[in-house]
């Protein structure tokens, strides 16, 4: 009866998804060790997939984190970042991390947790995502960080 019921199934094509320009502010002082920032997102997932023709999602997978800082500074007081997801239905989870954070850059690729899924956050139509970082040294002032953020969403029509 399971396989006859999943042999009737959709079959679902991949999309991605992207939330840009996403930022991530950590209110000074901060201090060595750990300092998170969090971010509501609600992304307009039901309204992207219909302008493409599709009905259901049926999974949601981060593929892409690109964090940037400002000109003026690197990422050289971060030791190490991690992303999680959380909703107010949904427990949390580890979806990327970079560590170490290479020294010198404006610019860091976070490592997405291949085995994260998605979909229970993209259904409560609202989550949090929450950036950590591991920090080297105390800093004065707030710690501005932008995000481009990629999924890759199943669907079918």
């Amino acid at each position: 009866m399971i396989a006859l019921l999943a042999a009737c199934q959709a079959p679902s094509d991949q999309i991605s998804f992207s939330l840009e320009n996403q930022e991530f502010v950590m209110m000074g002082p901060l201090f060595s060790g750990a300092n998170m920032a969090q971010i509501e997102v609600a992304p307009e997932v039901q309204s992207f997939l219909e302008t493409k023709g599709y009905q259901t999602l049926t999974g949601a997978r981060l593929t892409a984190v690109s964090l940037h800082i400002a000109d003026t500074l690197t990422f050289d007081l971060c030791e190490e970042m991690s992303l999680q997801a959380v909703g107010d239905a949904t427990e949390m989870q580890q979806i990327a991390v970079l560590n170490p954070v290479p020294q010198g850059q404006t610019d860091v690729s976070l490592q997405p947790a291949a085995e994260a899924e998605l979909l229970p956050y993209f259904q409560e139509g609202t989550f949090f995502l929450v950036l950590d970082a591991n920090l080297a040294g105390d800093l004065a002032t707030d710690l501005a960080i932008g995000a481009d953020l990629t999924f890759e969403l199943s669907a079918s029509k």
